[in-house]
């Protein structure tokens, strides 16, 4: 059983000018602190498609949208990580939009999204529009 995103194999006209407006997350279990306050920050930004996956919803999901044989491979990843990752190509595959590690926060203003990223004494920026990623370094 494959699943496409709606309107891409029926003739639809898509609307390729811009990213939809969602965002998906993955943590297997337990998210901490940090992480929880991350999903609610998100979880509270108006018009925002938001979903959290966990190891079970996600199961789940790809056994309704891809079958036995997608289930199978995620349950065998051999870290979350990998399985975020197997993950995150069927979600982008159906739905489109943003796939966010679970440890990122974005800002929405004016269309522009924006994340910054501190790390190793670099300041990282990544930003979007009309469908073209850009990353910014600086420090």
């Amino acid at each position: 059983m494959r699943q496409y995103m709606p309107g891409l194999l029926d003739g639809a006209a898509l609307d390729s000018s811009r990213i939809p407006f969602r965002v998906y997350m993955y943590w297997d279990q337990n998210p901490p602190t940090e992480i929880q306050e991350n999903f609610d920050y998100h979880r509270q930004i108006q018009g925002l498609d938001y979903q959290v996956f966990n190891k079970d919803h996600a199961t789940e999901w790809l056994y309704q949208n891809y079958g036995v044989e997608a289930r199978g491979l995620f349950l065998g990843a051999r870290h979350p990580a990998e399985a975020a990752d197997f993950l995150r190509v069927h979600i982008m595959q159906l739905y489109g939009g943003w796939w966010l590690v679970a440890g990122g926060w974005w800002l929405v203003a004016g269309g522009w999204w924006l994340t910054p990223i501190s790390g190793s004494g670099m300041k990282k920026a990544l930003t979007s529009c009309a469908n073209k990623l850009h990353r910014t370094f600086c420090c």
